[in-house]
Formats: structure tokens, sequence, C-alpha cells
């Protein structure tokens, strides 16, 4: 019996909005169901994205700028209605992180580097889709959805993309640079 090809996946997996995960959980399912061994790895993620999806940010949203005490009644009333839809938030956030880890993850502790991608010797490697190539999302851009780990596998971009649908001209050599280690590009 042949063995199933592995492919690794890294995208935006662990936002909790509806578009990143189902997206992460679309490819995932449709690879496995073509009779691939798909999985998503879970990478050492950017500060920006540990702050937008910690699990108490519902009630930062109000922020600081309101604690003088000519505006306590608008910061009492704020935080009156953070912490009257602070349940429902946080029953969201369990659901999200239970999917994620469940279903994306396959219970996958453990955040990757690049050397540790490297290591997992998959036959293709799939970066996207989502903006993975957002400098402002990703702190810099992040070397591991260039495709710079693991020389010698194939990579692909899929439906990867930039905000706006544009890159700067300063960033121009380094994106032509650094997407000529991808086997195939596919954008959206």
């Amino acid at each position: 019996m042949d063995e199933k090809k592995k492919i690794g996946i890294l995208t935006f997996h662990n936002a909790h909005n509806y578009g990143a995960v189902l997206q992460a959980y679309a490819l995932k399912t449709k690879l496995n169901r073509m009779g691939y061994k798909a999985k998503i790895f879970k990478l050492s993620e950017s500060l920006i994205f540990a702050r937008l999806y910690r699990k108490w940010q519902f009630i930062l949203i109000f922020g600081m700028r309101d604690i003088l005490p000519s505006r306590w009644g608008k910061v009492f009333h704020e935080v009156g209605e953070n912490l009257y839809g602070l349940r429902e938030w946080e029953n969201q956030w369990t659901a999200f992180e239970k999917f994620i880890g469940e279903k994306l993850l396959d219970g996958q502790e453990k955040k990757l580097t690049l050397d540790d991608l490297a290591k997992e010797q998959c036959d293709v490697y799939i970066l996207g889709s989502d903006q993975i190539w957002a400098r402002e999302l990703t702190h810099g851009f992040d070397p591991a959805y260039f495709g710079q780990f693991a020389p010698g596998c194939k990579k692909i971009s899929y439906a990867a993309s930039v905000p706006n649908g544009s890159i700067p001209e300063a960033e121009q050599a380094y994106f032509e640079q650094a997407l000529k280690s991808l086997a195939h590009i596919s954008v959206r």
C-alpha cells in the first residue's frame, strides 16, 4: 500500500473569526479527502495576533483613555456594556479554541519555529490562504510564510495576499527574492 503524501499547511488558523478558521478547515478537509495526509502547523505567532485574539480582549475595548474623573459616567456605562456581553464573548472564545485545537491542530500544542518546520519532512508545504504576506499582521515579514525553511522541499502559495492587493515599491525587491523559493504561486 502506498504511503500517503504528507502536506504541511501554514496559515492564519488561530484567528478567532469564521473566515480564517473555516478556510483552514476547508483546505485541510479537502486535502485529506483527496487522499493526502494534511496537517496544519501551529507556528510561533506574532505578537499582534496574540494580542488580537486573547481571551479578555472584549473587556479591554473601552480602553484607558476615559479614566479621568470627568469621564467616569461614560467609563461605568462602557464597563457595564462590556460585562453584559462578557459571558457570550467567553463562550465564543472557548468554542473557537476548542474547534481550533481539535479540528485544525489535532491536539498539537507546541508552537513551531523555522527549524522545527524543516524537521517535519513534508512532501509539500502549502502557504496560505489569507493575508500571510501582510507585514502589519506578522510583525514584519515572516519567513515561514515565504517558504524560507526546509530547502529542497516543494512549497506553494495558496490564495495568499497582501493588504489592499498591492506591494509597496520599497518591498518589491524583497518579494521578488523571497518568492523564488516557491514552486507555484497562487494569490487572491
